[in-house]
């Protein structure tokens, strides 16, 4: 949940697209772990949104909109199906039925002592046995909670504990007897430990600055160790010993930032710490080795660049096999498809033992084509069936068939026409795309866009609309404008499933219609791909669409004049030297080579004459002897007779040993002193300066000998305060945040 942002759905590793299932403020949500199908997100108060079928649809519940907190906390007991919420002074709200219904009643406890509850948690060892954290310090057990009776006690496990505001309860799985209660409030001991069920309780604040922590968690492989989210970011500890508990920052890679929430997935341990708006970040530190990986694109380009991130937990070593007898051992692998398909990709981790992970027909390759490109070619769906390709962001994704559900059904021409889900209506939040070859529109002349379709959609919401791309899929343009033959929605009232004053197909067609768009503006260009978006709001559903016979007409055009091989550099001792091939080439002048120091602004170096015309694989090289600095970037500026051109990917070469990177500064924050760490071979005396929040020099360490990987620096004599450290040899400098306490 995302406060402003709605609630978010993950289906990725990484930086990917995220789902807004469901609008206003995102609070607490909810996946049943043992049947999960069953997801819940939440709105303010006592509202909420579930979804029956695993999350590609959710629809309101309101139990009480105007009890409870703001950001109301709950939280789902997996064994017993019932939701524990915040309600009122001396109360919570039992949802007995959030599986399928919005039964709910008030129960008071006489043992919160009037309190309003600041955090639920439901055991994951025992059914219906719920801890309450609440706003007077106290914590609460109550058995057998889905029957409990209005006027009970519960019974308050806390005493000695503080008077602040309990801001969470960590249960040792395996074990109700060992609780971590944490306070959000300044002034007070902020973690707390039992190992007796609240007979007696121990502080295991240990060295933790004073400061509100928020959620915490046990290491699931040793009950001794502990997570905790604090207003710096993630601490943790090798050994909860009371006074002694020794606490240190685990922030490398996120920001010192507030941090509100920690949870861990049972299946692989990987851990998510959410922040309050710098988003989320995991870590693998409790997880088993296990493969795993994402790329940024799963539908792509003959010839486009993609990117392989590993998303495996604790690997020492990559092996990837990319399904088309190409493999690299690198961690995140740059890669280019340059015959169309569908490949599947697998990736091994480790060797004693090796674990491995295979993603079957992973990413689709679409193909260039040339025009005109007629239903025959492909575009009856029929024939070179891999020429399209589908993407489901959501909800209902394209199937390729024919329904029998009436207002999409059947085809305009033989077996099979794109579908919005071949079987009944769509789902709500539905976002699914389709996306069509590049075609070459060099020639100059006339071009349409042209397509049969039949479709059924929520009138005045639901739709389809066709966008465009230069640049084989990096960005999307709308095609067209409302007019007679074309978009029959003209969406200016407001924002729908598109944004407001943007058209696209709603209006029902009954039968199969078509639907004609010029598309001579587009000539000139080599590379024009078309994609089709359907979307759907958050309520009603209608049958769908279908959409068959797609072509394009126009001057007949081969396909994409040069198809480029992979672009390599080698850094040698007196050059650099790039290679690359062609795997045909058609009125190909050339390539400019181009260079840039900092991966933005290029400068031609060179030229390289082309094959002119070729069917065959062509090899290429250029040296570069003016290397003056350790890093350049390269790319090739594509040349046609005719004064055409195309830009091919970007890559860098570093001259091995050459540079250093600042790895990280720690601990951080820090008391008395901090340790540098170094990536690479530092070559030339470091000067080390420390400067405030205004810019000015606090402290200078100058020089310091080279040939260290870590250094310490004294900051002892510094204020409290957030500064600015800065590492300079010679023209190479980094800076890093770093605070002190």
């Amino acid at each position: 949940g995302a406060q402003d942002n709605g609630s978010q759905r993950f289906s990725t590793a990484g930086m990917n697209t995220t789902v807004n299932v469901s609008g206003g403020d995102g609070c607490f949500t909810h996946i049943d772990q043992d049947q999960p199908q069953y997801q819940w997100t939440s709105y303010v108060y006592n509202s909420y949104y579930r979804s029956t079928n695993g999350g590609a649809s959710f629809s309101s519940v309101t139990l009480n909109s105007n009890t409870g907190s703001f950001v109301n906390p709950t939280d789902y007991d997996n064994a017993g199906n019932v939701m524990y919420c915040g309600e009122g002074g001396g109360t919570f709200r039992r949802w007995t039925n959030p599986q399928t219904g919005n039964t709910s009643a008030v129960v008071s406890i006489t043992g919160f002592g009037g309190a309003g509850i600041t955090h639920v948690s439901c055991s994951p060892n025992t059914p219906n046995l719920v801890f309450f954290g609440l706003s007077n310090g106290r914590v609460v057990r109550v058995d057998d909670a889905n029957t409990i009776v209005s006027g009970s006690a519960g019974t308050i496990i806390s005493t000695g504990m503080p008077g602040g505001s309990v801001s969470c309860i960590a249960i040792e799985e395996g074990n109700d007897d060992h609780l971590l209660v944490t306070y959000s409030n300044y002034g007070v001991n902020s973690v707390w430990r039992t190992t007796n069920g609240g007979t007696s309780w121990t502080s295991v604040e240990g060295n933790l600055p004073d400061m509100p922590v928020r959620w915490a968690i046990f290491n699931p492989n040793n009950s001794t160790q502990a997570m905790i989210a604090t207003e710096l970011g993630v601490w943790t500890t090798d050994a909860l010993i009371g006074s002694s508990t020794n606490w240190a920052p685990s922030n490398t890679g996120m920001a010192n930032v507030r941090t509100d929430m920690l949870q861990y997935r049972t299946s692989d341990k990987m851990v998510i710490a959410s922040t309050h708006g710098r988003g989320l970040y995991s870590t693998n530190v409790f997880a088993e080795p296990r493969a795993d990986f994402y790329v940024d694109k799963l539908v792509t380009y003959v010839g486009k660049p993609l990117t392989f991130t590993d998303a495996s937990s604790n690997a020492v070593s990559y092996s990837w096999n990319f399904g088309d007898a190409t493999t690299s051992i690198a961690k995140d692998p740059a890669k280019t498809y340059n015959v169309p398909g569908q490949y599947t990709v697998t990736l091994t981790i480790n060797s004693t033992p090796a674990y491995t992970e295979t993603k079957t027909a992973y990413v689709h390759v679409l193909p260039n084509r040339g025009t005109p490109y007629n239903p025959a070619a492909g575009g009856n769906f029929e024939t070179n069936v891999l020429d399209f390709g589908r993407l489901n962001i959501s909800g209902s994704p394209f199937e390729r068939g024919s329904s029998a559900t009436a207002g999409k059904n059947g085809v305009n021409s033989g077996s099979n026409a794109w579908v919005s889900g071949l079987s009944g209506n769509y789902l709500d939040l539905s976002e699914s795309h389709l996306y069509t070859p590049a075609y070459n529109l060099s020639l100059a002349g006339t071009y349409s866009l042209r397509f049969y379709t039949k479709y059924k959609v929520e009138n005045g919401w639901d739709g389809f609309r066709v966008e465009y791309s230069l640049n084989k899929g990096d960005s999307w343009t709308l095609l067209g404008n409302v007019f007679g033959g074309w978009y029959d929605f003209a969406n200016t009232t407001q924002t729908t499933s598109f944004p407001i004053n943007e058209p696209y197909f709603n209006v029902t067609n009954a039968v199969f219609t078509l639907k004609n768009r010029d598309i001579s503006f587009l000539a000139g260009n080599t590379a024009v791909a078309f994609r089709f978006v359907f979307k759907t709001d958050e309520s009603v559903t209608d049958a769908g669409i279908a959409i068959d016979d797609f072509e394009i007409t126009g001057p007949p055009n081969a396909p994409l004049p040069v198809s480029f091989g992979s672009i390599t550099g080698t850094a040698y001792p007196e050059y650099n030297q790039l290679k690359w091939f062609t795997y045909s080439e058609r009125n190909n002048s050339g390539f400019e080579v181009q260079r840039s120091e900092n991966g933005l602004e290029f400068s031609s170096i060179g030229f390289v004459n082309g094959n002119l015309n070729s069917s065959s694989i062509s090899h290429y090289t250029f040296d570069d002897k003016e290397v003056l600095r350790s890093l350049y970037y390269y790319r090739l500026r594509q040349v046609d007779v005719d004064g055409k051109f195309d830009y091919s990917s970007v890559i860098f070469i570093r001259k091995a040993g050459a540079a250093w990177t600042l790895r990280d500064v720690y601990p951080n924050p820090a008391r008395d002193k901090v340790t540098i760490i170094f990536t690479g071979k530092i070559d030339e005396a470091l000067q080390i300066k420390i400067y405030n929040a205004t810019g000015k020099l606090i402290q200078n360490n100058s020089p310091i000998n080279k040939n260290k990987e870590l250094i310490e620096i004294n900051i002892s004599d510094l204020s409290s305060g957030v500064y600015i450290l800065r590492v300079e040899s010679g023209s190479h400098s980094e800076t890093k945040r770093i605070v002190k306490y």
